[in-house]
């Protein structure tokens, strides 16, 4: 599982779409894996067998300020994969510090928050679903000598 303070990374899903300013002040982006990499189980013989599990699927959830531009996006892009099915792309989040990037496959909005209206909570959690997630991809000049 891995955190990114909101304030430290860059998120563009599709490429276009740009989320890191809508994300609420002292939140965190947390991915979490639908499955461990490794698991353990008995062999019947009184020995344990460690299997690797190279399924990197699982959910990213990102905390928008209600009142963003992107929350209201990711509302209208919810409505739309309602509608079409079709609302799903790549994400990508880049840390600001190392500029290490994380590639998420298939990263699609898994349920749309609930309606809310008046003064209710300010920071609203959006969960997205990915098919593969390809960690610490760096930029092309990261491993050049003398960069």
């Amino acid at each position: 599982m891995r955190n990114y303070a909101a304030s430290d990374v860059m998120i563009a899903w599709f490429g276009l779409l740009r989320l890191e300013d809508g994300l609420a002040q002292g939140t965190f982006v947390q991915e979490s894996r639908a499955n461990p990499q490794w698991i353990q189980k008995p062999d019947g013989m009184g020995e344990v067998v460690q299997m690797y599990h190279p399924n990197t699927h699982g959910f990213l959830t990102l905390n928008f300020d209600r009142e963003t531009r992107q929350h209201l996006q990711l509302i209208t892009l919810a409505n739309a994969d309602i509608a079409t099915r079709s609302i799903v792309g790549p994400m990508f989040i880049t840390d600001k510090n190392t500029n290490a990037v994380q590639l998420y496959n298939k990263a699609r909005i898994s349920v749309k928050p609930n309606y809310l209206a008046g003064s209710g909570p300010s920071v609203v959690p959006w969960v997205f679903i990915f098919s593969q997630s390809i960690g610490q991809v760096f930029g092309a000049n990261d491993n050049v000598v003398g960069s």
